[in-house]
């Protein structure tokens, strides 16, 4: 399994009905999507996820277990790139079930979810690529929540989307694009604003504005 960075000492920053959750992360690498100014209109910005090492479930557990606190935290985010693409995806989840870690999953939703995920929080990020006029998600996926990156680009996109899949607004978050703190700080208001017209839920991108550009955190 090939693994870009495992990394603890931080708080999910996503998604509001998870934001602040203390959390371990294990960023895989690979993607099946490519997020650039062609496709999405922005540029990626976990690009360093194709730079992995090949490590076994049992190194992974390994890290985690060191990352825990001898036990006591016990939160897990499996994210990317993109997770599902993964093969041994499913030998993973349930290998950390097992150690009785909690699994949150971070997902584009564009292929099926894995056999797996429905023991996990799922956290769906659609992206729509306007070259081909159309939202990358498979209709049949049940995450638990949806979070969007909001640009004016997208409005209408992404109300589209909540009216064809009939979600109810209590699973989104709508959240300022931006890598830095200045970028979000900057972004927020108009992100606001669509929130408040359209009754959805403005979600912060905690670690960056708390940590900034800072990897592994």
């Amino acid at each position: 399994m090939k693994v870009c960075e495992i990394f603890g000492n931080t708080l999910q920053g996503e998604c509001h009905a998870l934001i602040g959750l203390p959390m371990i992360f294990i960023r895989l690498s690979g993607c099946n999507l490519k997020c650039e100014m062609r496709t999405t209109k922005f540029v990626c910005d976990t690009r360093y996820h194709t730079k992995g090492t090949e490590m076994s479930i049992n190194k992974i557990l390994n890290e985690a277990e060191m990352l825990s606190e001898f036990g006591s935290m016990k939160n897990i985010c499996i994210t990317g790139g993109n997770p599902s693409i993964c093969k041994d995806i499913n030998t993973l989840i349930k290998a950390l079930l097992k150690k009785k870690y909690k699994v949150f999953i971070e997902d584009n939703g564009s292929i099926k979810f894995p056999e797996e995920y429905k023991n996990c929080v799922v956290v769906c990020s659609p992206k729509y690529y306007f070259n081909l006029k159309r939202w990358m998600f498979y209709k049949h996926n049940k995450p638990n929540y949806f979070k969007f990156v909001y640009t004016s680009d997208l409005h209408e996109h992404i109300l589209h989307f909540i009216r064809r899949y009939k979600i109810s607004r209590n699973k989104i978050s709508i959240m300022p694009e931006g890598a830095t703190r200045d970028e979000l700080i900057n972004n927020s208001e108009r992100v606001v604003l669509f929130c408040y017209q359209h009754n959805l839920r403005f979600s912060p991108r905690e670690h960056i504005m708390i940590w900034n550009k800072k990897r592994g955190i």
